[in-house]
């Protein structure tokens, strides 16, 4: 089974990555489009997961 990390910016993608997961992605902020959504359901396949890590703060919240 696949599973990908999505965070917020590339910041806490280098410090996870520090900590050895190999598995994040950086979405750049909060919009995910149609065309990103497909290529990381295509990556995960039928039986993978992504785990959404948003940043602690206003923008964050509002989007989970």
């Amino acid at each position: 089974m696949q599973t990908l990390i999505l965070v917020e910016s590339h910041f806490p993608a280098f410090k996870l990555y520090e900590l050895g997961f190999r598995n994040v992605v950086a979405l750049m902020g909060l919009a995910l489009s149609n065309e990103q959504a497909a290529l990381i359901t295509d990556f995960l396949g039928p039986d993978g997961r992504a785990i959404l890590d948003l940043d602690d703060n206003k923008d964050g919240a509002k989007c989970a």
